[in-house]
């Protein structure tokens, strides 16, 4: 790869790119004991099937993930989880394995790195938690500039 072919930036969403929700405290909230690598295998697989019904124009939501992630955890009445959960916020604080390591990577190279997400604000204090803040320029939640969100 030549310099030329290589990104100045890139830009990352927070949850289920670089984070993943805390398994210990949402099985605290629900009561129930939740193995972290099923819980990450029950993330991508509910996300697969609500990107594959987007795809397919149907109309689903984060309600209708949670509901199906948490179904896939085996969760007993799986469409009350997320509002025992409070739907997940300030839960997504759990860095994905390597990912610091990677980040840095990209830093050392001279790639800026930035993380824009649509969370409800609670991203600067996930990452901080996940020890992944310090690694980005800037973290920006729900409004941002589309055109230069490094501006």
């Amino acid at each position: 790869m030549t310099s030329a072919d290589r990104p100045t930036a890139i830009l990352f969403d927070a949850g289920g790119t670089l984070l993943l929700q805390d398994t210990e405290e949402m099985g605290r909230l629900l009561g129930v004991s939740i193995d972290a690598a099923w819980a990450h295998r029950a993330h991508y697989e509910a996300m697969a099937e609500y990107s594959d019904l987007q795809l397919a124009g149907q109309d689903v939501d984060w309600v209708w993930w949670m509901e199906r992630y948490f179904t896939i955890l085996g969760v007993v009445d799986p469409h009350l989880a997320g509002e025992r959960t409070g739907h997940g916020y300030g839960l997504w604080n759990r860095a994905l394995e390597g990912v610091g390591n990677a980040v840095q990577q990209l830093r050392d190279s001279g790639v800026r790195v930035a993380v824009v997400s649509n969370a409800d604000g609670s991203v600067r204090g996930s990452l901080g938690t996940a020890g992944l803040l310090d690694l980005f320029e800037f973290v920006r939640n729900k409004r941002f500039n589309a055109t230069d969100p490094f501006a």
